[in-house]
């Protein structure tokens, strides 16, 4: 279907109310639909109406009903947790360094989670010498999650619960991650500040007009920043991407050239790559 829409906001509005009515009337396939909402965004952003930020949002609404757990969750290399019999100190220095509100609790490895600490509850019991343990009945039950769950499932399960935060588990019950509330919201809204966030950017560009990224930028933001095209992908991230390539985790100063662009590794241990440097040298070439 071709949509014209005229430099009018109204005009925009009314084309999309009318695919909603067709989509109840008529139920026509999805994949139409989407073409239609898309051809509308694509021409709302061409003539103003739209803001890129406004069609992102909007598309995102699309994405959001089909991606799962594990392409939004905290991967487990990254999850901060507190052993069982902590002492409050240490659950003092990691909420001071790191910010988070919410911690899982494992009990003799990081795969048995016991339940999560919610660091508020700790304030009645502040005046306890800060070496003691934590007090064991605050610690409240963790939910946990499959990984191929769907995330618009899941957000409706978790404002059912009032709970804010799941351990996501692998297919052999081993713990992928975790997901929180925050992360799922900002799949379709973008990206949450708040006072406790103290993260750089994922992608910056540097004066030189070199970009350092993240590894964990997701590749689709990727491809886009760079006007890429990859297909035939199994991989989430940037660090997914280079190590594909390499069919190895790299080490620092390694460096891997794709479609015109040459990506330097900056930062990585002997399980995943944290950060690279990437530099345009030419045309993308397949």
């Amino acid at each position: 279907m071709s949509t014209d829409v005229d430099d009018h906001p109204s005009r925009l509005m009314d084309h999309l109310r009318s695919l909603f009515k067709r989509k109840r009337k008529e139920s026509p396939p999805e994949s139409v639909l989407e073409k239609d909402f898309q051809e509308l965004i694509d021409q709302g952003e061409e003539q103003g109406i739209l803001t890129p930020e406004q069609g992102d949002m909007i598309q995102s609404i699309f994405d959001f009903k089909d991606k799962v757990v594990r392409e939004v969750m905290v991967p487990r290399t990254e999850m901060h947790m507190i052993e069982a019999g902590a002492t409050i100190q240490t659950v003092i220095d990691l909420t001071l360094e790191r910010g988070h509100s919410r911690l899982p609790i494992y009990q003799d490895q990081p795969d048995n989670i016991v339940g999560m600490l919610h660091v508020k509850d700790l304030l009645p019991y502040w005046h306890l010498p800060p070496e003691g343990p934590i007090p064991s009945e605050i610690i409240r039950p963790a939910t946990f999650v499959p990984e191929t769950k769907k995330i618009v499932h899941l957000l409706r399960e978790l404002k059912a619960a009032k709970v804010h935060m799941a351990i996501v588990l692998d297919e052999y019950g081993g713990v992928a991650g975790m997901v929180t509330m925050e992360d799922i919201i900002e799949e379709i809204i973008g990206e949450i500040e708040d006072e406790y966030d103290r993260e750089e950017p994922l992608l910056k560009i540097l004066e030189d007009g070199r970009v350092e990224v993240d590894a964990r930028l997701e590749i689709e933001a990727f491809e886009r920043h760079f006007g890429l095209e990859i297909e035939d992908r199994h991989f989430e991230t940037v660090g997914g991407l280079i190590i594909h390539l390499l069919e190895r985790v790299p080490e620092v100063g390694e460096t891997v050239s794709y479609q015109g662009l040459e990506m330097t590794v900056l930062e990585a241990d002997k399980r995943r790559i944290r950060k690279i440097l990437v530099e345009k040298k030419g045309e993308p070439s397949a």
